[in-house]
């Protein structure tokens, strides 16, 4: 579901009211122009509030910006493929008197022209440089890590493949089967990371927690399963979720978290408080920290303080050596549980290696006497390669065999 930037001359409260009571999306604190920006997969319900611009993609791929001002429309689109391309003029006037700015009106239309510009956010952003914006990409993450309980080898190779592809990788081990995690490269670069991690936790009671810190306060965390954020929460950043702030929705993510991660009795009345809020002081991960009994070392990563873990830089690794160290950390898993069916594929297995020794003597004492062993007037190449395959697969089926009866797994 897109999501599409529309810019509004109205309080924040007034636009969260608009978008309420299921509309996906946030809405950004007014500035003191008494701007708001959005980003809602429908933003009509704003267009009677007052001056609005709204930016996104049209169906070819190219940028529409439409600007509604005193009654009057302005519709501008960028084509990426066919057709003449739109002169930007007048949308580059109706945003520059819209925002009271005249004197950029060059830049601005250069920013609406620009030919290397790929998508609707490579205007935003240029619009953004030139014009007196809001806030519009939501609160910055100054600092950032991702908590991984559970298996520390396993997060150790995925951050070796993050190193990899996704840039320069820190690790710090702690203690009960923690791991934290950082990408140097950026809030993008964090945010694969985590997936990464995520999609390597294959456990159970595996966890995966980004934490982060903003400024003036703002802080928040995200508690993923895969690929899915299954519970978040932001605080102190003036930014509003008009969906997510729903009392239901946020007393439903505090019981994911004391399920998940709590792991003694969790005060329920206390988390569905913290997490319904937007506002808390002084510090809301330290009072989440708090009430599901987590270490604060993990805080202390988070806040660089002189007796937090040392960070190690993760070396990259090929990727083929990342696939064989994957395919023997997974083997040590059990891959049969049940004792009666390990016994019983163990003999399966000895008796096949039985067959298979037997079939060997016949293969070699052929070859030896030339096919008169089995009533053949000398050998093929067949005779050769089967004998080979099964000399080669009796002792692959001891090993099988023996790994089986002792840990489960056939490797």
């Amino acid at each position: 579901m897109a999501l599409v930037l529309a810019i509004v001359r109205a309080p924040q409260a007034a636009v969260v009211s608009a978008l309420e009571p299921d509309s996906v999306g946030t809405v950004g604190p007014t500035s003191s122009a008494g701007w708001t920006a959005a980003w809602s997969p429908d933003v009509a319900p704003l267009s009677g509030l007052g001056d609005t611009v709204v930016i996104d993609e049209n169906d070819d791929g190219g940028v529409r910006l439409r600007v509604d001002t005193d009654g009057i429309t302005h519709v501008w689109e960028q084509y990426v493929s066919g057709g003449e391309r739109p002169d930007p003029h007048d949308a580059a006037r109706a945003l520059c008197d819209v925002f009271g700015r005249a004197d950029r009106l060059a830049e601005v239309r250069s920013a609406l022209d620009d030919a290397d510009a790929s998508c609707a956010d490579d205007i935003v952003a240029r619009l953004d440089e030139i014009l007196d914006l809001p806030e519009l990409w939501g609160p910055d993450r100054l600092r950032e890590i991702t908590a991984q309980r559970g298996d520390p080898t396993m997060a150790r190779l995925a951050a070796r493949l993050a190193a990899r592809e996704n840039g320069p990788t820190d690790l710090a081990s702690l203690e009960d089967t923690w791991t934290a995690l950082r990408a140097t490269g950026g809030r993008a670069a964090q945010d694969v990371l985590a997936v990464m991690v995520a999609a390597g936790s294959s456990k159970r009671r595996s966890l995966v927690l980004t934490l982060w810190r903003g400024s003036d306060a703002a802080a928040g965390f995200e508690l993923l399963r895969g690929s899915d954020v299954i519970a978040e929460a932001r605080w102190n950043t003036g930014w509003r979720d008009p969906a997510g702030e729903d009392p239901e929705s946020r007393d439903a993510e505090a019981k994911v978290l004391a399920q998940q991660v709590g792991d003694n009795d969790v005060d329920l009345v206390a988390l569905r408080s913290l997490m319904r809020a937007r506002s808390r002081r002084p510090d809301p991960l330290a009072e989440l920290f708090a009430l599901l009994d987590l270490p604060v070392a993990r805080l202390a990563l988070l806040d660089e303080q002189p007796d937090a873990a040392e960070w190690e830089a993760v070396k990259p690794a090929a990727r083929l050596r990342l696939v064989w160290e994957y395919a023997k950390e997974i083997a040590v898993e059990p891959l049969v549980e049940a004792r009666w069916l390990q016994v019983m594929i163990a003999v399966i297995l000895t008796v096949v290696t039985l067959f298979g020794l037997a079939a060997a003597v016949v293969g070699y004492g052929a070859l030896i006497t030339n096919g008169a062993l089995i009533d053949q007037e000398g050998v093929t190449a067949g005779d050769v390669a089967v004998t080979i395959l099964v000399t080669l697969a009796i002792p692959l089926n001891s090993w099988c065999a023996v790994r089986l009866v002792r840990r489960g797994t056939l490797l």
